[in-house]
């Protein structure tokens, strides 16, 4: 995978110039007996407000973040997405939406974790290659509210 810094800079080139979006990601740095190691916090701003956020809007407990720090998918994610012809974007599926974690042998937590990023309806949304009749036609079959916003601040409706 390449630098982040480049990774960050060809999604946000898809973006609408006029949402002042951007795509980050942070490493938090995570200590313990065991030895330490950072954890991932990626998130979405439009404008200066974050509009989704992982770990933190996922309820991703302590018990479970170090494995889901290494294990997340969502860097494949994204580069699926970067990846995707243009043409078949308002129809793809992408693996890597969503992501299932067994814990079910973990000493404390003994349960699964399902989770669905729902990061590209976000991206749709934003993406500057989509023209609005089909945007908008799309956007009417999602129910998400951070999609309706961007289509709204995009559209101006």
């Amino acid at each position: 995978m390449k630098r982040f810094s480049k990774f960050k800079k060809q999604i946000e080139n898809l973006f609408e110039p006029e949402l002042e979006m951007e795509f980050c990601c942070y490493a938090y740095p995570m200590r313990s007996q065991s030895g330490s190691t950072s954890i991932p916090r990626f998130c979405v701003k439009l404008g200066k407000e974050v509009i989704w956020d992982v770990p933190k809007d996922f309820k991703i407990s302590q018990d479970y973040i170090h494995s889901w720090s290494g294990d997340n998918k969502i860097s494949e994610l994204v580069r699926d997405y970067i990846d995707t012809p243009i043409e078949k974007l308002l129809v793809a599926e992408f693996a890597n939406e969503k992501v299932f974690f067994d814990y079910t042998n973990h000493p404390r937590c003994k349960e699964t974790l399902d989770i669905n990023y729902g990061l590209t309806e976000i991206f749709k949304a934003a993406d500057r290659r989509i023209g609005k009749a089909k945007l908008v036609e799309w956007a009417k079959k999602i129910n998400n509210p951070t999609v309706k916003l961007i289509i709204q601040k995009r559209f101006k409706k």
